[in-house]
């Protein structure tokens, strides 16, 4: 799911209009309108600007290895290989 569209989710499931997040955050209705429909794309800052509006955080994360075996796994295998390293007891 895209940035844009969770952010029109939160919108419309805190009730807020287009036009009182465009206010919160000092831009325009038909821009916020535009970004969130997908016809134009905001900057980072705008992006934050709107998360933050909806009581929401911008974070940024390292993607998943499609190749991990054991994506929740705390501890990594160094050689990467997915092959369990010693025996639980």
């Amino acid at each position: 799911m895209s940035i844009m569209h969770q952010l029109e989710e939160a919108r419309e499931q805190a009730g807020v209009s287009k036009a009182v997040l465009a206010s919160r955050i000092g831009r325009t209705p038909n821009e916020v309108s535009l970004w969130l429909r997908g016809f134009r794309k905001p900057g980072i800052e705008a992006v934050e600007q709107m998360a933050a509006a909806l009581g929401m955080q911008l974070v940024l994360a390292p993607e998943p290895d499609p190749a991990d075996p054991y994506p929740d796994d705390p501890i990594p295998n160094p050689a990467g290989d997915g092959q369990v390293i010693g025996e639980f007891l």
